[in-house]
């Protein structure tokens, strides 16, 4: 059984904290075994919010916010409290399936691998463009994670390291960096998802890429560790890739167009020139094979 310790980071206890907070006590687990729920919060939480939230689980404490809700201090009086010698951190916003913990978290019974990332997946249906930009870029990311590992938002660590430096810009790609320097390597878990909110204008969108780049930038600068999105050439590779398949579906949306045109051409000549009902159907004979073709499959399967 491979014993972890969960800090769950939250800017305040709303709805999503409430809803991260019951999957995580309910956690589908067979392998892997949860020690304590810890909340990190960046400022104090009203007592009657932290009684109801405790009182989901017995194993759920809170941690009292470091000063100046600064985040890099929060971690690391996490990573000081910490049980297991594996830790999970679940970033602010985000709500783990109910198997997300048991998926990361046996993937570090290899003790070469020394971090894992959760598949990102956005909390709600594009309706609106930056929605629909956000599912994009997840997509884009899983895309890239499954060849370069990009560890964000909810991780499982192996211990290798007591805290971070206070300057940190943003923990999980310097964690990356610590994790590569012991000698251990990453890998992303895709079937492990943990959903992600999603923005609800473009102003938002943009300033929360903004922000996200400047952090980059800046671990770039401090660890001398550059996150796999940071690559344009990467980047420009699979937004082609992206562009190919939407040709390919414009593509078969047209050609399915056409051929229903087609076929309600022909269908409008038999009726008004040759008087034809089609009452008895010509029979498709290449369905008749594919369908006798996957049946006789499927009882050679049995």
């Amino acid at each position: 059984m491979l014993a972890c310790h969960v800090g769950i980071l939250t800017n305040e206890a709303d709805e999503a904290l409430e809803q991260a907070l019951a999957s995580l006590a309910s956690q589908l687990l067979a392998q892997v075994g949860i020690v304590e729920i810890t909340i990190i919060p960046s400022r104090p939480l009203p007592p009657d919010v932290t009684a109801r939230l405790q009182a989901l689980d017995p194993r759920i404490r809170l941690l009292l916010p470091a000063p100046g809700g600064d985040r890099t201090a929060s971690i690391n009086a996490f990573l000081r409290i910490m049980r297991a010698e594996i830790g999970v951190l679940v970033a602010e916003q985000i709500i783990p399936e109910r198997d997300a913990v048991e998926k990361l978290v046996r993937i570090l019974a290899d003790p070469e691998i020394g971090m894992v990332g959760a598949h990102r997946v956005a909390a709600d249906t594009p309706a609106h463009i930056a929605a629909y930009l956000t599912h994009l870029r997840l997509r884009l990311a899983h895309t890239l994670s499954l060849e370069i590992p990009r560890l964000r938002d909810m991780i499982a660590f192996r211990r290798c390291f007591d805290s971070l430096p206070p300057s940190a810009s943003i923990a999980e790609g310097l964690i990356e960096a610590i994790v590569l320097h012991a000698g251990l390597r990453l890998q992303y878990a895709p079937d492990a998802l943990a959903y992600s909110p999603v923005p609800r204008s473009l102003g938002d969108f943009l300033a929360e890429r903004r922000s996200l780049y400047v952090e980059h930038l800046a671990l770039r600068r401090q660890a001398g560790h550059q996150v796999a999105s940071l690559s344009g050439r990467t980047a420009l590779r699979l937004a082609f890739g992206e562009l190919w398949e939407a040709w390919r579906l414009l593509f078969t949306l047209t050609s399915l167009a056409l051929l229903e045109t087609v076929s309600r051409l022909l269908g409008a000549y038999d009726y008004y020139v040759h008087g034809r009902t089609h009452a008895v159907w010509d029979i498709a004979w290449t369905t008749k094979r594919v369908v006798h073709s996957e049946r006789k499959s499927n009882q050679e399967r049995r």
